[in-house]
């Protein structure tokens, strides 16, 4: 099992699912599969930064992924099982991480009150901290806010990305699409 995971680590090639949210002809495959017609769902490009094998216990195994955003950890299953020449397919499923969220920082609802809740919340820049960040002065973020373009450094020429804009403070202002210097926001604060 351990030998067979080391095939999916990296930049790899994964059919969806067919009870996935991917739309097919307009309309979502799950939908399609539900009613049993057939699914034709092309391979998309995902990021397997890691896949370990925790423990092997007669017929299961548990095993832990470390991916990138539109991985189907349902797909891995199945083509690990496929790679094994064996079915397989999820028992259960239980996100560890996301960004910056952590099992260790998640709070039980049942223990969710003002106390635990201030010590669990993030700020939101600190969500988007993968995301590229540009510096706004005074009169373009307020330009921003308004919905406005403006006219930034920190990006390089040519590229488009999205960005988190913060104001000088620190503070964030928005979350805009940058194509070289010009940024257009496309959510505000």
């Amino acid at each position: 099992v351990s030998a067979a995971l080391a095939a999916f680590v990296g930049e790899i090639q994964q059919i969806p699912p067919a009870f996935s949210a991917k739309k097919v002809a307009g309309e979502r495959a799950y939908a399609v599969a539900r009613r049993g017609g057939d699914v034709d769902l092309k391979p998309v490009t995902v990021q397997v930064a890691a896949a370990e094998l925790l423990r092997l216990e007669g017929d299961y195994a548990l095993v832990r992924f470390a991916c990138a955003r539109g991985t189907y950890i349902r797909a891995l299953a199945r083509d690990l099982g496929r790679a094994l020449g064996v079915g397989a397919h999820l028992a259960a499923l239980r996100r560890t991480r996301s960004g910056v969220g952590t099992l260790d920082r998640a709070v039980r609802l049942d223990d969710l009150n003002p106390e635990s809740l201030s010590r669990a919340l993030v700020p939101l820049t600190s969500v988007l901290e993968t995301w590229p960040s540009v510096t706004a002065g005074e009169r373009e973020a307020a330009d921003l806010r308004l919905g406005r373009a403006v006219t930034l450094g920190g990006v390089n020429e040519g590229t488009r990305t999205r960005v988190r804009v913060c104001d000088l403070q620190g503070n964030l202002v928005a979350l805009a699409h940058a194509e070289g210097s010009r940024m257009q926001p496309f959510c505000v604060f």
